[in-house]
């Protein structure tokens, strides 16, 4: 795939969770992560940008590095994109003590960032009246990304627009 200007660009799915869609975008041969998210009264896009901005202009180099948020288009979510993290999941590996030590003093250094101004603190857990109504959720959000990517497969000109446009 190319940009509206020609430039090489792939977009990948290398992970798929249950309420939110992350897609690997190489554009030029930068890599970035363009994270999708459930459109709800929870705000999750937002709380991910507020939070990974926050740690950015706190001096913390402990998550991603936030590009940009798009909470109202052109995908078909909210958005958050941020530069490509590279690295392997620490799930299944052997946890060190000083692994333990490590997590300890980063998971310290986040709570004592300063809190950003006009940014209140959100309630980040929610859950649904019952397991059939958080399935509901999790179906409705994968059929509309679904359904949004099989429209843009047939107008590959569509996606360089936005991604030309990232900083």
């Amino acid at each position: 795939m190319q940009t509206g200007d020609g430039v090489p660009a792939r977009v990948e799915l290398p992970c798929q969770g249950t309420n939110n869609s992350l897609f690997r975008v190489t554009v030029a041969g930068e890599g970035l992560a363009c994270k999708l998210f459930v459109a709800d009264e929870r705000r999750r896009g937002w709380r991910e940008w507020a939070a990974l901005d926050r740690l950015w202009r706190a001096g913390l180099r402990v998550a991603p590095e936030p590009v940009d948020y798009l909470p109202d288009g052109p995908l078909p979510r909210p958005g958050v994109v941020y530069r490509w993290a590279e690295g392997a999941s620490l799930t299944g590996q052997i946890t060190s003590a000083q692994d333990l030590v490590d997590l300890v003093s980063t998971l310290e250094a986040i709570h004592r960032a300063p809190a950003l101004p006009g940014i209140e603190p959100l309630i980040a857990y929610h859950q649904p009246p019952d397991y059939a109504a958080y399935l509901a959720e999790i179906r409705e959000n994968v059929d509309r990304i679904q359904v949004w990517a099989r429209r843009r497969q047939s107008a590959a000109t569509s996606l360089p627009g936005w991604a030309a446009d990232l900083p």
